[in-house]
């Protein structure tokens, strides 16, 4: 099964760290994130754990911000009118619907979602999903615009 929006880890990968690294600044620690885990490891609290969906700011320059989110149900269906977002899927497993599709997706599959495309994920895992993201331009949490209710 072809799936458009989710292309092979290494060739995204290394897109993920030029556009990440272009211009960045050098102070940040250096992060290997791959499907045997994250390093170095993250640590999800308790009350992370208990919400829908929690996110960790891990650096943000100029150009880009990236972050981990832990995904323990759905989101609800959303855009970003000015962002851009590629997402490498880091561990369980979930649904992205993307337009009008539904893809799954599991650890090693990325998605590159356009600004305004209309978007969500919902988990399948149990104890949650974990995914990499970075936006560009880099996210302040203030470009996310509901869309409807869910269709499932």
């Amino acid at each position: 099964m072809r799936h458009p929006p989710v292309v092979l880890v290494s060739a995204v990968a290394l897109a993920l760290s030029l556009v990440a690294g272009c211009g960045a600044q050098r102070t940040a620690e250096p992060r290997v994130v791959s499907r045997d885990g994250i390093m170095p490891a993250v640590a999800w609290s308790d009350a992370e754990r208990a919400k829908p969906v929690a996110a960790k700011l891990l650096r943000t320059t100029d150009q880009a911000s990236t972050f981990l989110i832990l995904l323990n149900q759905a989101e609800s269906p959303h855009t970003h009118d000015t962002h851009d977002v590629m997402v490498v899927m880091v561990s369980g497993g979930g649904i992205l619907h993307i337009g009008d599709r539904a893809e799954p997706v599991r650890p090693g599959d990325i998605m590159e979602i356009p600004r305004g495309v209309v978007h969500w994920a919902e988990n399948t895992a149990p104890g949650g999903s974990v995914v990499y993201a970075v936006f560009t331009p880099p996210y302040d949490g203030s470009d996310m615009h509901p869309v409807g209710s869910r269709q499932f």
